[in-house]
């Protein structure tokens, strides 16, 4: 029964066979593939357009210097080509409507992806639209930062994070060495307490130097100089509760320190224009050898320096007294400090580029060719050549730099403040009643 099946499969076989040589008379068969598989479609990147708002990098007092060849210019240019498909896009705001036009951008939701400006109240009063940070920065980064006090939501270091400081500052006394130097001075002094500046002022009264020259009319030196002595008693802790309403203005500690900064006008130390001169022209008179010594900010070093040379002096402003627990503390802390909006499309690359900006590259790259502080503390000191460059640094690497207490405040109890000063200081109102108005305006603002 099995041969008709076996008959069949030979035939079957037969038939396969003829086919196969048939199909070998026509065309020879494709040699086998033996060439890599063909490379994938390349992902094209949508390209992102970042929108840049910042009140700082305009080097307008460079001479003819381009914008071209402003740092900011440069570094977008750095960034771009390392990250293709990445423009910014800068936009200058000026700094005394920065609050009010991101405020009202962020309203609207029309405003830029990222902003650079003052911390403090200016950073505190639009966090409804910033997006908190958090996230995007480790322990370690964080770590690395000096001025992360006011970039804290309420100053809360457990809240969200809202901004990250680019660049560090501090405030203090530039003293003419050479006039120093006649009064009978020492030319590199730092003094222990307000007993020993007020000692030096008398020399140099005595010499026919004016001792210092003030210029209060917007209010601004009183909180660089005055708010050192509250922090030199108080710390951050002080400073903190004022915000949180667990302090009041009225303390003996914050009231006795005013008295003390008072004490350079009533004593006669000071020019007696005081309330009528601005801040700008009384380092203007300083560097013109008018007085002995200023108050201001670093901000002022280079200058200073290009016109005073060797005779320029630094000093941190001193406590009250020499054992106060934050004798060594400085007003100055974060000089500003970056953002990004919560309504931005594209947030990872708008962190991306804060990143690129506080890199110790850049860091060293804007502050050297501004003079400021570096934020970073893998910054070393050597990138300046001048010795108090290098002196300040180390200062605000190993020293409480508290942020200013005016800024920390709601915008109008900084207003009040700084409105304020000028009275206190020449003297038409009280310590007493200037405490008691910002805890009137304090208690306004909370209810």
């Amino acid at each position: 029964m099995r041969k008709p099946v076996c008959k069949l499969l030979c035939l079957a076989l037969v038939l396969a066979l003829l086919m196969t040589m048939a199909a070998g008379c026509g065309a020879a068969p494709a040699p086998a593939q033996t060439s890599a598989a063909p490379e994938p479609t390349p992902k094209v990147q949508t390209p992102v357009k970042l929108v840049f708002w910042t009140s700082i990098y305009q080097e307008t007092g460079s001479g003819d210097k381009p914008q071209s060849e402003w740092y900011i210019t440069k570094a977008i240019e750095r960034f771009q080509k390392a990250n293709p498909g990445i423009t910014i896009e800068l936009v200058f705001q000026s700094a005394d409507n920065f609050f009010t036009l991101y405020k009202a951008a962020g309203i609207a939701k029309n405003g830029p992806d990222i902003g650079l400006h003052w911390p403090g109240g200016n950073t505190q009063g639009v966090s409804d639209f910033i997006l908190p940070l958090n996230k995007y920065f480790s322990t370690a980064e964080l770590g690395n930062m000096k001025g992360l006090d006011p970039c804290w939501k309420g100053y809360d270091n457990t809240s969200d994070l809202l901004a990250i400081p680019l660049y560090s500052q501090i405030c203090g006394i530039f003293y003419n060495k050479a006039l120093f130097a006649k009064a009978g001075l020492a030319r590199d002094v730092e003094f222990k307490d307000m007993s020993e500046l007020f000692a030096a002022c008398e020399k140099l009264k005595a010499a026919g130097i004016q001792p210092f020259v003030v210029g209060e009319k917007e209010g601004y030196q009183s909180t660089w100089f005055a708010n050192k002595l509250v922090i030199a008693k108080g710390g951050m802790k002080f400073a903190t509760g004022l915000l949180q309403g667990k302090e009041k203005f009225s303390n003996p500690l914050f009231i006795d320190a005013y008295k003390s900064w008072r004490e350079l006008y009533s004593k006669g130390y000071t020019n007696s224009d005081v309330m009528s001169m601005g801040t700008g022209d009384s380092a203007t008179l300083f560097t013109a050898g008018k007085a002995a010594m200023n108050i201001d900010g670093i901000w002022s070093l280079v200058n200073n320096m290009s016109i005073l040379k060797d005779d320029c002096g630094f000093m941190r402003v001193p406590p009250v007294k020499a054992d106060d627990p934050y004798a060594g503390a400085m007003i100055g802390s974060c000089e500003s400090n970056a953002y990004v909006s919560n309504y931005s499309q594209h947030p990872d690359e708008a962190i991306k580029f804060i990143k690129f900006l506080v890199t110790d590259e850049e860091q060293i790259q804007y502050c050297k060719t501004i003079g400021s502080l570096p934020s970073s503390k893998t910054v070393p000191s050597s990138i300046f050549e001048d010795a108090l460059h290098q002196q300040i640094i180390k200062w605000t690497t190993t020293d409480l730099v508290a942020p200013y207490m005016e800024n920390m405040m709601p915008k109008d109890v900084e207003a009040e403040w700084l409105r304020l000063n000028t009275m206190v200081f020449g003297g038409k109102i009280t310590a007493e009643e200037f405490a008691q108005k910002l805890d009137e305006k304090m208690a306004s603002v909370s209810k």
